[in-house]
């Protein structure tokens, strides 16, 4: 992280304790800590802009009991699992690991499932952390206190992919196609760093994707194109 980027993120930082920090002043992770995840291609993501690291990197200062390392690899099988569970239609195994809301979304999108007869291999390219987010604790409407929402930026290689769900797809004889999307887990990151009951409850909030295909013309050589299909 750049010198310009940490002046940035302290001067925040100040201005938030400024305001009034919580009684008494919440643990901040190690400067040392979140500077060597930052500057980790294989971990964050690189191609956020200047203010979406500077947010992301106080983000993670303030989730003292994260451990990134594990999130990510969490993060990895869950996309496979859901992935799948979601092709095959099984709502009721899906249903602890996404948000109702999600999971609604994910049942007008993909109907009864879909055939199995295409290339149905998933190969995780990479999964980096996007953007965090520290939710206000609310009694009311039941936020506990350390809730977060991650940001997730996979990138994969399927046979079947959402766009296929979000169309019926019945023709699933397709080599791999190169897929992006970002995935927002919500779970609770407990200040003394111990997460065992918690990851066990981070749950799937959002999808969005986009489908990269390869494709053959006449008039021009074969090159990727974005799917104009977004969720």
């Amino acid at each position: 992280m750049s010198t310009r980027l940490r002046l940035l993120a302290v001067r925040e930082l100040l201005r938030a304790r400024d305001r009034g920090w919580p009684n008494p002043p919440v643990v901040l992770r190690p400067l040392k800590e979140v500077n060597k995840w930052m500057d980790n291609m294989h971990k964050v993501d690189h191609e956020i802009s200047v203010f979406e690291r500077t947010q992301l990197w106080m983000s993670l200062r303030l989730l003292h009991g994260l451990d990134l390392d594990d999130f990510l690899l969490g993060s990895r099988h869950a996309y496979t699992v859901v992935s799948q569970l979601l092709q095959d239609g099984q709502w009721d195994a899906l249903a602890p690991l996404v948000q109702p809301t999600c999971l609604d979304a994910m049942r007008d999108l993909g109907g009864g499932g879909l055939p199995t007869d295409g290339d149905e291999s998933i190969s995780i390219v990479s999964a980096v952390l996007s953007s965090a987010h520290l939710l206000e604790p609310c009694e009311r409407t039941g936020v506990l206190p350390g809730t977060a929402h991650l940001d997730v930026k996979f990138t994969a290689l399927q046979g079947v992919t959402l766009h296929d769900l979000q169309h019926g797809a019945t023709s699933l004889a397709m080599a791999p196609r190169l897929q992006e999307s970002m995935w927002t887990f919500e779970g609770v990151v407990r200040a003394d760093g111990d997460d065992d009951d918690a990851a066990a409850g981070w749950q799937v909030r959002d999808i969005s994707w986009q489908v990269w295909e390869v494709e053959q013309a006449p008039s021009r050589h074969a090159g990727c194109r974005p799917s104009p299909h977004d969720r």
